[in-house]
């Protein structure tokens, strides 16, 4: 299984002194990063420039990029208080490694451009360039779910679990519901970013771990990205890994594999080279646009709106049903054959209970036929 960091930072210079527990390091280079990455087993990170204290945090994010391809993508970003900057957009993912844009926001300055009008103009650019943002909408969740509702064709990344980022322990998921409410919009995905950070207890961190598994039932491994952001971690970066890989009993198989590396890739179209191909994906995934027709209304034909209730759907967990239309449940189980083929498809029919789970499952493989 690859390991893949959803956020880390490099820079070479500190302008602006780094607040709160960031490591106080005038500097932090991609050598340094690397060297901490294979001691802790971790094969490659998206790189966050943080511009806010290195003005050319920009440049040598690309450059490590550029220089391990193997290694490294970017989700980049530059100046928003300069209207000259809107031309970068176009050709944004020309440059080495580029897959996305992030900002922060961390400053309430910085915010009051998201209700005043300024950053109107971003999200249909990203949108038409097909590029992901990324930002810390914990701090925004009302206008964060205002935007990718206007943008249903923007990804948008909610950062650090979407969580209170002044809280710890239970403070920290004070706004949960309201996080968990944006599984709804198929364009939002939230980064488990710095998971260790919202607990005052030592590792394995037992007090967060079931919050975030309710993040992870809401949003699913497709939609749930695990990383560090380690120059701000309490603990160790081996312990960040083992933390997903090994203390989570609801975290195991395909949806580990997804968490900890291929649902990012998939999600910000990092072409990353995967040593291995999922059984099942060259058996299903052919013959999936074919079975499409008989997919739909596949729930109806089950009688599954019987057993859901005929309320609108107010979201489709990750473990079991939670009050899902037929839709939903046909896009899940859609979605997963389409990705990971017949091992997907038996991922997606399991959480939707044994008895439905394994009647739709028939149903499928009976509408594709013999391989």
């Amino acid at each position: 299984m690859k390991i893949v960091d959803a956020q880390v930072h490099i820079w070479s210079q500190t302008v602006v002194p780094t607040s709160g527990l960031r490591r106080k390091v005038s500097k932090f280079t991609v050598e340094e990063l690397l060297s901490e990455m294979d001691d802790a087993g971790v094969d490659a990170a998206l790189i966050h420039p943080p511009l806010g204290w290195d003005p050319d945090a920009n440049a040598i994010a690309v450059e490590a990029a550029r220089n391990y391809p193997d290694r490294f993508s970017v989700m980049g970003q530059f100046r928003l208080d300069q209207q000259e900057n809107r031309k970068l957009i176009g050709g944004w993912r020309n440059q080495p490694g580029m897959m996305g844009l992030r900002w922060p926001l961390l400053l309430a300055e910085h915010r009051k451009w998201l209700h005043d009008g300024s950053l109107d103009w971003l999200w249909p650019a990203a949108e038409e360039e097909g590029l992901p943002i990324a930002m810390m909408g914990g701090l925004f969740l009302a206008k964060f779910r205002e935007i990718a509702e206007r943008h249903p064709h923007l990804k948008m990344i909610v950062d650090h679990c979407g969580l209170n980022r002044h809280g710890r322990d239970a403070e920290a998921f004070i706004y949960l519901d309201e996080l968990i409410a944006l599984v709804r919009l198929p364009n939002v995905a939230v980064k488990a970013i710095g998971a260790p950070h919202y607990s005052t207890q030592g590792y394995p961190f037992r007090n967060i771990q079931d919050g975030l598994h309710r993040i992870f039932d809401a949003f699913g491994p497709k939609r749930f990205f695990w990383g560090t952001d380690i120059t701000r971690m309490p603990c160790s970066y081996r312990a960040c890994v083992t933390f997903f890989t090994e203390e989570l009993p609801w975290l195991k198989d395909e949806d580990l594999e997804d968490v900890m590396s291929r649902g990012l890739c998939e999600w910000i179209g990092w072409n990353y080279k995967f040593d291995e191909v999922r059984a099942g994906r060259s058996i299903i995934c052919p013959l999936f646009a074919l079975a499409r027709p008989a997919i739909k209304g596949l729930s109806k034909a089950r009688g599954l709106g019987v057993v859901l209730g005929a309320e609108p759907a107010v979201g489709l967990g990750h473990r079991g049903v939670t009050r899902a239309s037929p839709q939903m449940i046909d896009a899940d189980i859609a979605g997963h054959a389409r990705a990971h083929g017949e091992l997907g498809l038996d991922a997606a029919v399991r959480r939707h209970g044994e008895v439905l789970g394994k009647q739709r499952r028939a149903d499928f493989l009976v509408s594709v036929g013999p391989a």
